[in-house]
């Protein structure tokens, strides 16, 4: 993680923020660190195939996760594609469309809380 190199001005013992792609008890394990000021997760669309969109949505959870403390995820438009920076199998599957609208629909009907969504079935 960045935080670790020590070079940002921040406290390098802090480790990236948890997001829901974690294990439940990941902060108790060590990979990550609970937010503290309690945000709802972000949702970074993951475009298909565009190199320069998906490596930017990297930096972007990267700066939420790390910088921010924001727990950041990105949503591909199916349950069974992963894409995330910190992967453990580092599997980057980028989604089927280029703008996934039913996704933007699902998480309206959600009230905005795609965690919520992710547990009942949906993306």
């Amino acid at each position: 993680c960045l935080h670790s190199s020590g070079n940002l001005g921040v406290d390098k013992n802090n480790k990236r923020t948890c997001n829901s792609n974690d294990p439940d008890d990941a902060a108790k394990m060590g990979i990550c660190d609970d937010s503290p000021f309690n945000y709802d997760e972000i949702r970074i669309v993951n475009q298909k195939d565009w190199a320069s969109a998906l490596i930017s949505s990297w930096v972007m959870q990267i700066m939420l996760s790390e910088l921010l403390q924001v727990p950041a995820t990105f949503d591909t438009g199916s349950l069974d594609r992963h894409y995330s920076f910190y992967d453990p199998q580092s599997r980057t599957e980028s989604s089927l469309k280029m703008y996934p609208y039913e996704s933007l629909e699902t998480a309206h009907e959600f009230g905005g809380d795609c965690r919520e969504a992710q547990k009942a079935g949906y993306v």
